[in-house]
């Protein structure tokens, strides 16, 4: 069995962005923002449910919070910090520390909030 055979799921990533902001008088700030079209589309992964948190039944879909674990290929540019938008689910998550799993595939741990979700203009979490 080959590891691409493993990767059964797809998601999109985000990298984050930064720009700097004039607060006024002469301060320089930076906002942090994610880009609505994704840096990296349809990469082949495979996502785990590593511990689950809490889950809260909402309309239209329940609210899920916890850690997920994200197997990709090796030569994937993901990064701390950049967003993960899961294609089947459409849910959002921020990556946290990646994991060079003896070049082999990458490993990286990934966490949801309500508000990590793509708005419609293009600026995320500041």
């Amino acid at each position: 069995m080959a590891l691409s055979d493993f990767f059964n799921h797809t998601c999109n990533i985000h990298h984050i962005q930064t720009k700097e902001v004039d607060k006024g008088y002469d301060i320089k700030d930076k906002e942090y923002f994610y880009d609505k079209t994704p840096d990296i589309e349809n990469i082949p992964c495979h996502f785990y449910i590593k511990t689950l948190e809490q889950l809260v039944h909402n309309e239209p879909q329940p609210t899920v919070t916890g850690r997920m674990k994200l197997a990709l290929p090796i030569d994937t540019d993901i990064r701390s910090n950049d967003r993960v938008v899961n294609n089947i689910t459409g849910l959002c998550y921020i990556a946290e520390v990646v994991h060079n799993i003896r070049n082999h595939h990458i490993m990286v741990y990934l966490f949801r909030e309500d508000e990590a979700q793509i708005p419609k203009e293009g600026v995320g979490r500041g």
